[in-house]
């Protein structure tokens, strides 16, 4: 048997019964991601999990020992990507070196602390221009920037408590958080736009949500935050939680990190609990309650991309928005579902060729238009 051919059984051995270092499964992701198209195919839906496909692979390739062989990229097989932070599975493997040299080609830089504040006499200040430490008073409330990305709001004693509020956008390729005055701290995620009382009065803490955003609310037992996003509102004492409403998403989701909140519409409402989900989707009218992967929902504030067996087009949703480009199909997609992390930081084109070397998939970049093409 060929040396080489014997330390690659060995490292597969070594994966499967947990022993393999990370060094070594470098290395056999790399011999493996080599290898031309040819005879192993073991289809995905064969296997419960991708860890019984991976097992299964790895088994094969031992039982071959003695024999000629050759390990091919299966179609809808197993990915084993040597990279510590980005490792797909679960669609062919392919290296596409002409697409993806042509994709560093045209790249498009990720987004950043990007966000404008429209203040209640009207005023719209770019907060990219406002200098850390910079102040901006309104009807005795001061607003200051005294980090990168972050607005706080505070009293001076005088302020006005009558119902004045601000709008915090911000658009597609931009991220902010916000302080309100009751000391709740809220992230926003791209083509975000949140709608806020400068200081708030009354029964309830009232606020409007378009977009995505995440929500550490300040504890108040008498007095409720509300949130209100399209059909659908939140009403919390002080909890954290994630609340979703992008039109192109076709529901509103609220997530729970911790505590509970009371979901509502018109129609229907429910108690939703630290872990769980309740989504209400375009046109229906009752609730459905989820117990989601909470890693991959609050990806984005942590600054990453996280899929777990996700379409192809949510992906894309999410890469338009923080890329702020636009997505063409040229084919059916429908079929391809990805699993994997990657840093938010990454210029487009180091995205797509990761997606690229998954096989299955080609992309082309004109100006801001990203083209998906199934093979």
């Amino acid at each position: 048997m060929d040396k080489s051919q014997e330390r690659y059984e060995t490292l597969a051995e070594k994966w499967l019964n947990g022993t393999i270092s990370p060094e070594e499964k470098e290395e056999f992701a790399q011999w493996y991601n080599t290898l031309p198209s040819n005879s192993l195919d073991i289809p995905a839906a064969f296997a419960v999990s991708e860890e019984q496909h991976r097992s299964r692979l790895l088994k094969k390739i031992i039982s071959r020992r003695g024999k000629r062989w050759l390990i091919p990229a299966a179609a809808a097989c197993v990915l084993l990507a040597g990279s510590a932070s980005l490792v797909f599975w679960k669609m062919r493997l392919s290296q596409h070196s002409a697409g993806v040299e042509a994709l560093s080609k045209k790249d498009i830089s990720p987004g950043g602390n990007r966000a404008v504040l429209t203040m209640a006499n009207g005023r719209s200040v770019v907060l990219e221009g406002l200098s850390g430490g910079d102040a901006l008073e309104q009807e005795g409330v001061v607003i200051t920037k005294p980090d990168t990305g972050i607005l706080r709001y505070s009293s001076n004693g005088e302020a006005n408590r009558g119902s004045m509020y601000n709008t915090l956008t911000t658009p597609r390729g931009g991220i902010f958080q916000v302080q309100l005055s009751d000391g709740t701290h809220v992230w926003l995620n791209s083509a975000t736009s949140l709608r806020y009382p400068t200081l708030f009065s009354g029964a309830t803490r009232t606020v409007f949500l378009t977009g995505q955003a995440y929500f550490e609310v300040a504890k108040n037992v008498n007095r409720p935050f509300v949130v209100h996003s399209g059909k659908v509102k939140v009403k919390v004492l002080g909890t954290a939680f994630d609340m979703m409403s992008y039109e192109d998403e076709g529901a509103v989701r609220t997530t729970l990190t911790q505590g509970s909140v009371l979901v509502a519409s018109d129609s229907s409402s429910m108690v939703v609990q630290a872990g769980q989900q309740a989504s209400l989707e375009n046109g229906v009218t009752r609730f459905k309650l989820t117990e989601p992967d909470l890693g991959e929902i609050l990806a984005w504030k942590e600054g990453r991309f996280r899929f777990s067996n996700t379409n192809i087009k949510v992906v894309m949703r999410q890469i338009a928005r923080w890329y702020n480009v636009s997505v063409e199909y040229q084919g059916d997609v429908s079929a391809l579902d990805l699993t994997g992390s990657v840093s938010r930081k990454e210029d487009v084109a180091e995205l797509l060729k990761a997606f690229e070397k998954t096989g299955g998939i080609h992309f082309d970049i004109e100006g801001d238009k990203i083209i998906v093409i199934p093979y």
